[in-house]
């Protein structure tokens, strides 16, 4: 899979509640099967959001509709929200770091460029 950092997936928004969705390819990576929900790990790292597929249910999981839809924890909320009007950036982790990787994502608040 390759999802880069210049992707159109880069400036998605995040409602007031916490809630976004996935894109299908990122579905895809995660192993999102169809018509049922996903559980999915989610951790705030030096406020970034890393989202992982989960292999069963814990302290810091949270279900996914089968579409990608999902309410993030308080946490990884308020890390979010931090970026230019609601505005998130999703990128993969680096392809670098050993096989597996492709399903490892992290959301970053979207920085504003003052020209």
């Amino acid at each position: 899979m390759a999802i880069t950092d210049n992707t159109k997936y880069n400036g998605r928004r995040i409602s007031p509640g916490g809630i976004i969705d996935l894109p299908f390819t990122v579905r895809k990576a995660l192993a999102f099967r169809k018509g049922k929900t996903a559980t999915l790990e989610v951790q705030v790292e030096k406020g970034a959001v890393r989202i992982t597929a989960a292999r069963k249910a814990g302290a810091n999981t949270i279900e996914a509709s089968p579409l990608g839809v999902l309410k993030l924890p308080k946490e990884a909320h308020a890390a979010l929200s931090k970026g230019a009007k609601g505005r998130y950036n999703l990128t993969p982790q680096s392809e670098l770091q050993g096989k597996g990787s492709d399903r490892i994502f992290y959301l970053r608040p979207a920085v504003v460029n003052k020209a």
